[in-house]
């Protein structure tokens, strides 16, 4: 494929977004098996965020936290979260609004680790 044409990682994660949190944009109720997409995004995207440090190589952390690809994650991680944030005050079912205060809270976790 052409590098001008290649499909990029952050193109990938900006319509993978879109797909699964279409409901921030339009402020709708999530039925749970839209909920339960969603929480396995977050729970990915936190694993890669914050890989284990016992299962890595000595230095490894050091990389992982320069490299692209955790600047990548990183900042679709933070837009995310600005997505939900916004969203919260703006939904009408409490259902939805739990599971993105839920969301918002394992994002912020994952981002800012103690």
């Amino acid at each position: 494929m052409d590098p001008v044409h290649a499909y990029t990682p952050d193109a990938i994660l900006t319509d993978l977004e879109k797909g699964i949190w279409r409901e921030l944009a339009t402020h709708v109720s999530i039925e749970m098996h839209r909920r339960n997409l969603q929480k396995a995004y977050i729970e990915k995207m936190a694993s890669m965020l914050t890989p284990p440090i016992s299962s890595l190589p000595l230095g490894f952390m050091t990389l992982f936290q320069l490299d692209d690809e955790g600047s990548l994650l990183r900042a679709h991680a933070t837009r995310l979260l600005s997505h939900i944030r916004s969203a919260i005050p703006l939904t009408h079912d409490s259902e939805t609004k739990w599971h993105l205060e839920d969301c918002a809270f394992r994002l912020e976790r994952a981002l800012h680790p103690k």
